[in-house]
């Protein structure tokens, strides 16, 4: 997410497509109003592949939030707040999640299941150690045992 979410990229456009548009010998010999179009139209593309694709996908993992909850939180914001909502929309869901996530457990009266996180497994340590033992016994001991 950008420090000025709607004037930044607006800013950035615009200031490569005036550049192309005076360019004295432009790329390929193709007129200067083609180039422009052409920035222009390559730069909209990835702007709608980023924040639609690589934002939600990234930033949501982040926060544990679903891409489709990020979306929405960014078009929430932005229509609620403009500039600033936009800016402070994603970490406001994740904290509503969290809020949320908390009086539902709170409510229903039973303890809150341990964090998805994926920082710490010493379970999958384990297995993965009783694996490589078994992987290195060799057929006569792993016969002799049944």
């Amino acid at each position: 997410v950008e420090i000025i979410p709607l004037i930044g990229p607006w800013t950035a456009a615009l200031t490569s497509i005036a550049v192309a548009l005076f360019q004295v010998p432009t790329p390929f010999g193709w007129p200067a109003w083609l180039v422009a179009g052409v920035i222009g139209l390559v730069y909209f593309v990835l702007r709608m592949f980023e924040d639609n694709f690589i934002i939600p996908y990234v930033v949501g993992p982040a926060v544990h939030l679903h891409p489709m909850l990020v979306i929405f939180a960014i078009l929430a914001g932005g229509a609620l707040g403009g500039a600033f909502g936009l800016f402070v929309s994603i970490p406001v869901a994740a904290i509503a999640r969290l809020l949320l996530r908390y009086l539902y457990y709170k409510l229903i009266d039973e303890p809150e299941p341990p964090s998805t996180d994926d920082t710490d497994h010493p379970v999958a340590a384990e297995t993965v150690a009783a694996d490589a033992s078994v992987m290195n016994a060799s057929p006569s001991s792993v016969s002799s045992s049944q």
